[in-house]
């Protein structure tokens, strides 16, 4: 997991690898711009995403996620969102495994140990296949956030 800001992340893009590179650009470049809400592609299937705008909820009604083929790019743009983190572990217990189909494995609310990010405007996280996260949870009140989430294929 990479937690940075849009302002600063060039002081570290030298470990980031071609494809975080890109991803990144891209989200600073549309930070200069009015976006819509839509889906969008960087670099065919390899490097895509969406800008959506919606409310904030309790930690108790997210579902801890983790994604098998892609790397997320959860970045926020408007409001203020608390990410849960923690890294796969066994004591996680799969409740929706669509690993297969969607890319996607939901996991049990009650997490020991769950991390919290807050999200600020600017403010990025990066998941990688073995973190599990929690996004678009209340930071202090409830709220409407934008958002871009980029994914990655990391194959």
């Amino acid at each position: 997991m990479i937690y940075s800001s849009i302002s600063t992340w060039k002081r570290e893009e030298k470990i980031y690898g071609d494809r975080l590179h890109k991803a990144l650009t891209y989200l600073e470049e549309m930070m200069k711009k009015d976006v819509a809400d839509e889906k969008f592609v960087i670099d065919e299937d390899k490097i895509f995403g969406f800008v959506t705008t919606v409310e904030t909820e309790e930690v108790s009604v997210r579902r801890p996620e983790s994604h098998k083929r892609h790397i997320d790019i959860q970045f926020l743009m408007e409001g203020r969102e608390k990410i849960g983190f923690i890294r796969k572990n066994d004591d996680l217990k799969v409740v929706t495994d669509l690993l297969e189909e969607k890319d996607n494995c939901f996991y049990d609310g009650s997490i020991d140990g769950e991390v919290f990010l807050d999200l600020k405007p600017g403010d990025f996280a990066v998941f990688f296949p073995e973190d599990v996260h929690r996004p678009q949870c209340i930071a202090s009140e409830n709220t409407t956030i934008r958002k871009a989430v980029i994914k990655i294929r990391v194959d």
